[in-house]
């Protein structure tokens, strides 16, 4: 059995809208694949802008590495200066209470030194009044 011609254009009409269908496929796919490319490009760039992002993180990181440093020397400086502090409270404290134990010895011996004075008057006024009753000094 042998086509004919009028088979082959009947076969032909019934391929037709096969074909036209695939012709849009493949302009879709094109489009699809313009778009991919449109995205691979993009893609590129963001990855370009990750990258420069990554060596500016880096920079960033060492920076923060080299004030790690000096926040580390800063605090040592400062638990020093704290035991030096402490030293200087307790060296307050004990001058503190030596002063304040001076106050009480200056306090009591100005009120002996008061009454020895007045002790002291109070003889000074007998032995005159002797010496003039025994009229040694004039009256």
């Amino acid at each position: 059995m042998a086509l004919t011609k009028d088979d082959l254009n009947a076969i032909a009409q019934l391929l037709q809208p096969i074909n036209d269908r695939l012709d849009q496929m493949v302009v879709r796919f094109e489009k699809i694949e313009q778009r991919l490319d449109q995205m691979d490009v993009r893609f590129e760039k963001i990855e370009q802008r990750l990258d420069q992002m990554d060596v500016r993180f880096e920079k960033i990181e060492q920076r923060l590495d080299q004030m790690d440093v000096r926040f580390e020397k800063i605090e040592q400086r400062l638990d020093q200066m704290d035991d030096r502090f402490d030293k200087i409270e307790l060296k307050h404290s004990h001058t503190e209470k030596k002063l304040d134990d001076l106050q009480l010895n200056v306090a009591i011996t100005h009120k002996e030194i008061k009454r020895a004075l007045h002790e002291l008057q109070d003889k000074m006024d007998t032995v005159i009044e002797i010496l003039k009753l025994n009229e040694l000094l004039p009256r």
